[in-house]
């Protein structure tokens, strides 16, 4: 399964750890997604298509799956990304509206 990941999952960061099973493929920019800054770890949301976040894509062992998604931890869901095979843990909308910006 293809992962994108943007925060401390990616290369260097310190949840990369958990990516031991897993391949890297590429760093990739995400067009869709908006950076939800205010969050107290690095956050996305769905966004209108003009927003993009860079973040790299993983291959990713199946049974790795429950691992990770108990490190994102109840405010995260894995998602499949529109138009794609790439699967992402975006912030929940319920959580997202806390700190989405409006204007």
């Amino acid at each position: 399964m293809f992962l994108f990941v943007y925060g401390t999952l990616k290369r260097g960061e310190p949840g990369n750890e958990l990516m031991k099973n897993s391949r890297f493929v590429s760093v990739v920019m995400r067009t869709g997604l908006t950076w939800v800054r205010t969050a107290d770890y690095p956050s996305a949301a769905r966004g209108n298509t003009l927003d993009y976040v860079v973040g790299e894509i993983w291959e990713v062992p199946v049974p790795d799956l429950p691992m990770l998604d108990d490190y994102e931890g109840e405010n995260y869901e894995r998602v499949l990304l529109p138009d794609s095979n790439l699967y992402a843990y975006l912030l929940k909308e319920r959580e997202a509206d806390e700190f989405v910006e409006t204007t």
